[in-house]
């Protein structure tokens, strides 16, 4: 871990969050930290893009939002993006992920993910992941400390940063985020505002 890698991340950190203080007045504690995550995670996977080899990965992959930033980071560094279904989608291809539902809340969303078609691998679990060279990891695995072990353990390669969704206010997924950082010999960042956490390069 390097103190330059640190003074980056909470650079990016610092600069989106300017309307996280209001989240926080909502009852959901989900909701907490959450206003401008998008964008935080957009730039530090573009950092992230552009000081380490390797594509970026998103687990798990649901609604296409994260999904979509990542897209856009990987067409402008010539990667691409591995979206990891551990949830029973069923998925083994892009058709079967990406069906757009008329109703759904998301099919917005869906329209601008279909724009990155070309770029993002599907992998419909964990028996298909074969650890590609990663440059950034998310990981959001549904508020459970035992998958989030497990998923950050299957990302422990990464050669940059790994965000950890929920680590903020869940208490499950805050002791997985600081079991794996003893476990993995990574610095934790975790910013009072932000709902989600990371763990920093070796």
């Amino acid at each position: 871990m390097k103190i330059s890698d640190v003074r980056k991340l909470l650079s990016i950190l610092n600069a989106n969050i300017a309307s996280e203080p209001d989240s926080f007045k909502s009852s959901n504690v989900g909701a907490h930290g959450s206003r401008q995550q998008a964008e935080r995670i957009m730039m530090v996977a573009d950092w992230c893009a552009g000081q380490w080899p390797g594509d970026l990965v998103e687990v798990t992959c649901r609604v296409g939002d994260m999904t979509r930033s990542l897209g856009a980071v990987a067409r402008k560094h010539g990667r691409r993006v591995k979206a990891l279904m551990l949830w029973g989608h069923g998925a083994d291809n892009w058709n079967s992920l990406y069906v757009e539902h008329p109703n759904s809340p998301h099919a917005e969303d869906m329209k601008k993910v279909v724009a990155f078609k070309d770029i993002i691998d599907v992998i419909p679990g964990r028996p298909h992941w074969k650890r590609p060279p990663l440059c950034f990891a998310l990981v959001d695995s549904m508020n459970d400390g035992r998958a989030y072990r497990n998923d950050i353990g299957m990302v422990s390669h990464c050669a940059g940063l790994i965000a950890v969704d929920d680590s903020l206010w869940h208490v499950a997924v805050a002791g997985a985020f600081l079991a794996m950082s003893h476990e993995l010999q990574r610095g934790a960042i975790q910013h009072p505002l932000c709902r989600e956490g990371y763990l920093l390069p070796r």
